[in-house]
């Protein structure tokens, strides 16, 4: 409902204005009348009109000094002017004061009808277009965290020249940084990608939250900065007093150890070089990666800050075949001694420094395909080795030092060399193997325990135990033992619980099942004569 307040200093007119019309059934209700600017002023001041329909000449105030007090005071009314013919030219000269619109008297209801009718619509159009923005406005108060962030990142991964395209948004984002010296400082946590995958997806977000509120809350003491993050590092941009960031390190190692103390994680902090100009917040934060690279190869747990020495990836067609080809010919000839020598030789290859880890753990990779081909040359099934499908290569790209894929490579060596080798004596083995199960038939005889006779890891016993013998560890006992009771059986002054005693079974009814599983009869079955 809009709200219309009526000023006339001539009772008849506002009375015909009143009831002429039936305005509430057009959605406009009378909220007062005044008969003079003085009246009108305190009837607008506790009525609150959305439109004021007033007569330009009254005693005292004129209707044009009404609209001016109004205005003055920002009030937000549409206003109408009540005008005669001889102040036609006054009337119109009065619109430049807000006056929505005008009418000459006299003037019928008709008339005055459709002129309010048409304020009345504006009003509504623009308090839908105050409600539209409104929305907007929460929208966008509600996303502005999120803008913040995307403007933030724009800023470390595009090359902008112009410095004023950044500054002049930081007032607007309320960045809180100063057209002064500019740093990038990359926080990384450690075992990322493992810390990953034994925790829910909601678990590690809230990890990266808190570490971005530790981190803004220890260093905002002592520098203003501004804290986000950017694919899963953490990354604050800081203002610097002058051109040199080893003032940072003692508030990271500060950050560091609160990280420890409250998340139980550890991290590794890249620092990048202080620069004048935000357009070069990008090249600060290219040094800062840079800085956490050589992580790959110190290890973690490090703040390590970026010096004009480190060079950017320089990656050629490079790789250590000669290396590779020693591990491969060892591993052939069953020579598990050098391996990790060899292994050694091949890895410091890869630590001259200026490859990228990426290109690292693809150099590491071509050494797993070999390998892997090595595996297919000696029929060792490769899943035992590399997972299915060589899922392998899913963990070797998510290592994040060079040490950790160095001694992840030698266990899978290692479990070659031991397989080569135990496959080229298998037949002795399993010749011992069988010695030993039919000399101890009659006793409790475990997989393990024979892996510990002829000193073999259990699994691969039991893959070359099936691929010699034809059959399984356990079937085979069984069928020894069911064999065993079968010529027992023909003495029939022996029991049947005798029987499966002395054949390795201490539970009788258990010894009936497996012999009627094998021979298709019960053990008294089988010895009654035909």
């Amino acid at each position: 409902m809009i709200n219309l307040l009526i000023v006339d200093d001539e009772e008849e007119i506002r009375k015909g204005i009143r009831l002429n019309v039936d305005w509430e059934a057009y959605g406009v209700s009378i909220c007062g009348e005044a008969e003079d600017g003085e009246a009108a002023l305190k009837l607008i001041k506790e009525t609150h009109p959305d439109i004021l329909l007033i007569d330009i000449r009254m005693p005292g105030l004129s209707g044009l000094q009404v609209i001016e007090a109004i205005n003055s005071k920002a009030t937000p009314i549409k206003s109408i002017i009540l005008s005669g013919h001889d102040d036609f030219n006054y009337a119109q000269s009065a619109l430049r004061y807000g006056v929505s619109d005008y009418l000459l008297k006299p003037c019928r209801s008709r008339d005055i009808l459709e002129v309010v009718l048409k304020v009345k619509s504006s009003i509504e159009a623009e308090q839908n277009s105050n409600e539209v923005l409104q929305r907007f406005k929460i929208q966008f108060n509600e996303s502005f965290p999120l803008l913040k962030e995307r403007f933030l990142c724009r800023m470390i991964n595009v090359d902008e020249k112009n410095s004023d395209i950044f500054v002049k948004n930081f007032d607007m984002l309320k960045i809180n940084l100063e057209n002064m010296m500019f740093a990038v400082v990359l926080i990384r946590i450690n075992d990322y990608f493992e810390i990953s995958e034994h925790r829910r997806y909601e678990d590690i977000e809230l990890l990266k939250f808190a570490i971005k509120n530790i981190t803004f809350d220890t260093i905002r003491p002592y520098y203003k900065c501004e804290v986000f993050e950017s694919n899963n590092d953490v990354v604050v941009i800081m203002n610097s007093e002058n051109n040199s960031s080893d003032k940072f390190l003692d508030v990271f190692n500060t950050l560091k150890a609160n990280i420890s103390k409250f998340l139980n994680v550890t991290t590794s902090i890249g620092v990048g070089n202080c620069y004048k100009e935000p357009k070069d917040i990008r090249q600060s934060y290219l040094d800062a990666f840079i800085a956490l690279e050589s992580c790959f190869y110190l290890g973690n747990d490090i703040i390590i800050k970026y010096n004009d020495n480190q060079e950017l990836h320089n990656e050629k067609a490079f790789y250590p075949l000669n290396a590779e080809r020693e591990i491969i010919n060892n591993l052939n000839e069953g020579k598990p001694e050098v391996l990790k020598e060899n292994l050694e030789a091949y890895i410091s290859k890869l630590q001259i420094g200026t490859l990228s880890q990426e290109y690292v753990k693809k150099l590491c990779l071509s050494l797993v395909l070999s390998l892997n081909h090595l595996c297919i040359e000696n029929n060792i099934p490769t899943d035992s080795i590399f997972g299915t499908d060589l899922s392998y290569i899913d963990t070797i790209l998510k290592f994040d030092t060079l040490e950790r894929i160095k001694d992840s490579l030698l266990e899978k060596i290692k479990l070659i060399a031991e397989t080569v080798i135990s496959k080229k004596s298998g037949n002795k083995i399993i010749e011992h193997a069988l010695n030993f199960i039919n000399e101890n038939f009659n006793k409790e005889i475990t997989l393990e325990a024979l892996a510990s006779e002829v000193y073999l890891n259990p699994k691969y016993l039991s893959m070359l135990f099936k691929k010699v013998v034809g059959c399984n560890f356990v079937d085979y006992i069984q069928n020894l033992r069911i064999s065993k009771a079968c010529e027992l059986l023909k003495d029939v002054r022996l029991k049947a619980y005798d029987v499966a005693y002395s054949v390795g079974y201490s539970d009788e009814k258990y010894f009936s099942q497996i012999f009627k599983k094998l021979k298709g009869v019960t053990p008294s079955q089988y010895r009654k004569p035909e």
